[in-house]
């Protein structure tokens, strides 16, 4: 066999054998998913979804996205209808019975989208984003077509009562209002500023409404919940979501971690702080770190406004972290309790005087630099977290402000 050959030969085992790999390659990869085509988002993938996507919430909070409608483009290859708030069924007024419904991604004239989230009480804050276009390929017009969002279970016959409880502007004028931020076709605004006000200053003067926006009536345990939305009458409306931010299920309490690691090097003095033991959970000062019905510690302090202990010579890095934390005071360790042994922080600062004596208190977070107090040790060692309170964040401790009344 010439050498020709054999090299012709050796260059068509060298590619079938490269087209084998490859066909194996693909078939391990497409088996476990790796190739696979992803399943479209029911969401849509547009820029308003986005938007609720990457709302922010504060650390601890869940976040809750609510869509109706697909995020689209106005695409019609999919059904995607509006629904009749069955509680606004028996209300006169157009407000709340329409005869031409429209579905979203619909054209044409004359017709209204109506809609609803059932959105929860406990919520901190929320947004509501949609996307809207006029409904005739002729115009580029909003011309007099409105938005109305809240809740029409509040309307009564006449338009401008102080009952009346809905965001309500025309279209056209919408990206003027306060709070109201446009890109493109995509119109959002946080709840806070969905401010229940008509659109028509004449009839709106020197009426105080029950609740001066959405995000303030949502949260009153004694309101509807349901979310009313309508846009009429020659406008297209692609999609209408809402994202919020709820509060905890489970009260928790803000805790402190004392280091182990400085006890080890100075005997007298204790740091409590939040990030002392990075294979321990954070803190959260907003909403608390620990289940209320955890039993630990509580964190007593005895403020001495005492001077900032040298420690150059004996401990150079544990005096750093004594420069950053020091209280000025004692800090000692109460027998373990559960959050939930005390209603308000009278009773916890009760609780530190009669274990260890008078003006003794609980630690707060603000009696020294963020995130932690270092002290003198009075009494026993402890490993381990110490419930501590934090003056002002309400939802942060197991216990009440003496002021508040809000419930964990």
């Amino acid at each position: 066999m010439s050498k020709g050959s054999l090299f012709l030969i050796s260059a068509l085992s060298a590619v079938l054998g490269g087209v084998i790999v490859a066909i194996a390659i693909w078939m391990i990869v497409n088996a476990t998913g790796i190739l696979k085509a992803s399943e479209p988002d029911i969401y849509g993938a547009g820029a308003g979804y986005e938007m609720l996507a990457e709302y922010q919430c504060m650390f601890g909070e869940s976040k809750e996205i609510i869509m109706r409608g697909v995020d689209d483009d106005y695409a019609l290859e999919n059904s995607e209808s509006g629904r009749v708030n069955e509680q606004l069924s028996d209300l006169p007024g157009n407000h709340a019975n329409f005869s031409a419904r429209r579905d979203y991604d619909e054209g044409g004239q004359d017709k209204v989208l109506s809609d609803y989230f059932d959105v929860p009480s406990n919520i901190t804050k929320g947004i509501f984003v949609t996307r809207m276009k006029p409904a005739s390929l002729t115009s580029e017009s909003f011309g007099n077509d409105l938005i109305l969002i809240g809740h029409l279970g509040d309307h009564k016959p006449e338009n401008f009562n102080a009952d009346h409880h809905v965001f309500h502007s025309a279209i056209a004028h919408l990206e003027a209002q306060p709070g109201w931020v446009r890109h493109d076709d995509i119109y959002s605004a946080p709840f806070n500023q969905i401010r229940y006000r008509s659109n028509d200053a004449k009839h709106d003067v020197n009426i105080k409404r029950g609740y001066g926006d959405l995000l303030e009536q949502q949260r009153d345990k004694a309101a509807d919940r349901r979310i009313d939305f309508t846009v009429f009458d020659d406008t297209r409306v692609d999609f209408a979501g809402v994202a919020y931010c709820v509060h905890p299920e489970t009260p928790r309490g803000l805790t402190f971690m004392n280091s182990p690691a400085f006890d080890a090097v100075i005997s007298d003095l204790v740091l409590l702080a939040c990030d002392v033991d990075p294979n321990s959970r954070w803190c959260n000062p907003i909403y608390g770190d620990t289940d209320c019905t955890t039993s630990q510690p509580l964190a007593c302090f005895l403020d001495e406004n005492t001077p900032i202990p040298d420690l150059d010579e004996v401990a150079p890095i544990a005096g750093l972290w004594i420069d950053k934390y020091w209280g000025g005071g004692k800090i000692a360790f109460s027998p373990p309790v559960t959050g939930t042994q005390f209603k308000t922080l009278t009773e916890v600062n009760k609780f530190c005087a009669s274990t260890f004596g008078k003006n003794w208190r609980v630690l707060d977070w603000h009696d020294s630099n963020l995130k932690g107090v270092a002290g003198r040790r009075h009494g026993p060692r402890h490993n381990g977290r110490a419930w501590v309170d934090i003056k002002d964040q309400p939802n942060g401790t197991c216990w009440a402000r003496e002021d508040a009344s809000w419930e964990k």
